[in-house]
């Protein structure tokens, strides 16, 4: 019988420890995607200000780096949910909401 709760005790200790390094994972990539959206909209701020030429483009191009970036980084958000068995994404879109592409 001590046996047996010894065994309960470190399944218990295991699973834990898993959901917090499973906590830990979903909160950095939610933090890298809220990071790049960040980005976008202070660099869409600058845009707004920015005449046509060199530095526009310039800007432009970080855009769609940073927006790319947001993108990518929630299908690893939506590739770690779904190894935990969440298949629903639809809730990201209202946590995450990705940035329009910005056409010149």
């Amino acid at each position: 019988m001590k046996a047996l709760q010894h065994a309960i005790q470190m399944d218990s200790a295991m699973t834990s420890e898993l959901n917090r390094e499973r906590a830990s994972g979903l909160g950095r990539t939610g933090r890298l995607i809220e990071d790049a959206i960040a980005e976008c909209a202070t660099i869409k701020a600058a845009l707004e200000k920015c005449p046509p030429g060199p530095k526009r483009q310039g800007l432009l191009e970080e855009y769609e780096t940073n927006r790319q970036r947001a993108m990518e980084q929630r299908w690893y958000l939506e590739v770690q949910r779904e190894a935990m068995g969440l298949r629903k994404h639809t809730d990201l879109d209202q946590f995450f909401p990705m940035p329009p592409r910005i056409k010149e």
